[in-house]
């Protein structure tokens, strides 16, 4: 989702049900990631821990936006600033990943967010904002569907879903698990997955990865 950052961006201090709303930069972990654990709609890239990894380990600046009413979260949107030689100066929630945008309880709280989020552009002279969400909110921001999402509804049993794969399949499956080194694999997709990050911060980004932390949360999570 990309808005024109110029467009006026609304009024902070919204109300919600007799209760005034603010939008905040956020900094204290543990309330956001008990507000991102309580949310139907939340992703992995959501949690706390992605600002400091890819601060630490990339040099992007972190804003985190959270819509308080009544000294709890109502809403959260965390963003990135990116200044890239190929892409320009852009705010993105979040960057290297398919998966982050507005999380949310009511509409005050979404508009509130994305108004916010407008400002924060024009403050830092971001040229555009970019959402990568599954689900478009009802902002009036253009929508783009460049990158598709492919998902499989997995069963509770792993016997279950063992059963679902064809003979043909089971079979492949069974031989790689006795022919293959199950470390050299991973020592084969660390190397791949560094590769291509270099690759990217080389020629894109103009910056170089610091250090393997984001393949080692991907693996965790």
């Amino acid at each position: 989702m990309t808005p024109e950052v110029g467009v006026r961006s609304g009024v902070q201090g919204v109300e919600k049900s007799g209760v005034s709303m603010n939008v905040e930069l956020w900094n204290k972990s543990g309330p956001w990631d008990a507000y991102v654990e309580s949310a139907p709609d939340a992703s992995n890239y959501h949690r706390w821990v992605w600002k400091e990894v890819i601060e630490e380990t990339y040099g992007h600046k972190g804003y985190y936006l959270a819509a308080v009413a009544d000294g709890a979260i109502q809403g959260v949107l965390p963003l990135f600033a990116i200044k890239s030689r190929l892409f320009g100066h852009f705010l993105v929630s979040i960057p290297f990943f398919s998966y982050g945008g507005v999380l949310a309880n009511a509409a005050e709280a979404r508009q509130g967010l994305l108004a916010r989020a407008v400002e924060l552009a024009k403050e830092l002279g971001a040229r555009r904002i970019e959402l990568r969400q599954e689900n478009p909110c009802d902002s009036g921001w253009h929508v783009t569907s460049a990158k598709v999402a492919m998902q499989v509804v997995l069963p509770a049993a792993r016997d279950e879903l063992w059963k679902r794969l064809s003979s043909r399949l089971r079979n492949k499956v069974r031989h790689f698990a006795i022919t293959v080194d199950r470390n050299a694999v991973v020592s084969v997709i660390a190397r791949t997955y560094k590769f291509g990050l270099d690759f990217v911060h080389r020629h894109i980004t103009g910056q170089r990865p610091g250090d393997e932390r984001l393949m080692q949360l991907e693996r965790e999570f």
